[in-house]
């Protein structure tokens, strides 16, 4: 039976966010969309890295975040308490950038733990549900936070073998695989490409896709767009860097009412924009799109959208333990003395 699930875009703006502090350091810049963000605090045109908090409530409110980047904290700051939020049950990356990973050192202090940390071990575990290549780039980065078993111990600084400042469990998943990422929300992974050939995971939330959030993409495959035209979603998420066209790795506002006139959904909304858009004016030009049948807005940083989603019977949740990480070992460490001792050799 479906079930109301809430998605609260918590950030709707590009890697820099907004308001690009360049165009308010530097006057020449003349930027009104990122002086007005700067001036107002509720501005609808500050927008941090796109980021996703989607609340299950039944059978007990649980929170799924979908990307954690640079701008995490601030985006806790700004909207969890309103929201009823005292932490996040699992985390859904859908890339290794940084606008997408970086936040995850502050996850500690929104992860709903079973027990207190006890000695730097943090008994419980948040999963984060990844492709293999992404959980690859959440070690390299933060491997403090990974609890042994995640990958080869020879890769954590000495210093941290025993210093765990949070739980975090790497869960890798695969083109197209469908799961149950919290009980009775179900997602299946969509394999867009990011610039070039980079791969990064657009997701379809629910049995039907009645909720699909393309946030960084700058070409659907074939294989991926087969799936979009499956079932004519609720609501769509898409990217829209800019306005004039696309940019290397992402659609440009062009490319992306393209495909919103080739999925046709109930409702449509743009994520990932620069300065270059303003909030209330383009709105306004958005809404004259309604002649064409299409209701398109841009989204902004706490915009909620509820849908009732469905679930298949036979999908189930991932495994409870995590896979080892295929890590490649770690380059051979040279002493500091022998360093020295090569170079002053070499220069006799």
């Amino acid at each position: 039976m479906p079930q109301p699930v809430r998605f609260v875009i918590v950030g709707s703006g590009a890697s820099s966010s907004l308001p690009n502090l360049r165009h308010v350091l530097q006057p020449e810049a003349k930027c009104p969309v990122c002086l007005e963000a700067w001036e107002n605090p509720e501005s609808k045109n500050r927008r941090g890295n796109p980021c996703m908090l989607v609340t299950v409530r039944e059978p007990k409110p649980q929170h799924l975040l979908v990307d954690c980047g640079k701008t995490f904290e601030e985006a806790v700051r700004r909207h969890f308490r309103k929201l009823g939020v005292k932490g996040v049950n699992a985390v859904l990356l859908t890339h290794g950038h940084a606008d997408a990973i970086l936040g995850l050192d502050s996850l500690r202090e929104v992860q709903l733990a079973r027990e207190p940390p006890d000695q730097w071990v943090l008994k419980a575990k948040t999963p984060i549900i990844a492709s293999s290549d992404t959980v690859k780039e959440v070690w390299s980065h933060f491997h403090y936070m990974l609890p042994e078993g995640s990958g080869s111990p020879s890769l954590r600084r000495r210093s941290s073998l025993a210093r765990i400042v949070t739980g975090l469990a790497p869960h890798r998943v695969k083109d197209f695989q469908k799961f149950l990422a919290l009980p009775g929300l179900q997602v299946q992974c969509l394999p867009v490409l990011h610039g070039g050939t980079y791969v990064c995971l657009g997701f379809r939330f629910g049995a039907k896709g009645e909720f699909v959030y393309l946030s960084d993409v700058s070409k659907v495959p074939d294989d991926t767009m087969k799936i979009l035209k499956s079932t004519r979603a609720e609501v769509l998420v898409v990217d829209a860097l800019l306005k004039t066209g696309p940019n290397y790795s992402h659609f440009g506002l062009p490319q992306a009412l393209d495909l919103i006139r080739e999925l046709r959904p109930q409702r449509a909304y743009l994520i990932g924009m620069s300065c270059q858009f303003d909030h209330f004016h383009d709105n306004q030009q958005l809404f004259k799109l309604q002649s064409e049948g299409l209701h398109v807005e841009l989204s902004y940083d706490g915009l909620e959208v509820e849908v009732n989603l469905s679930v298949d019977a036979d999908v189930k949740p991932l495994d409870e333990e995590p896979a080892e990480l295929e890590l490649p070992p770690p380059p051979p460490r040279k002493s500091l003395l022998g360093s020295v001792v090569q170079r002053l050799c070499g220069s006799w």
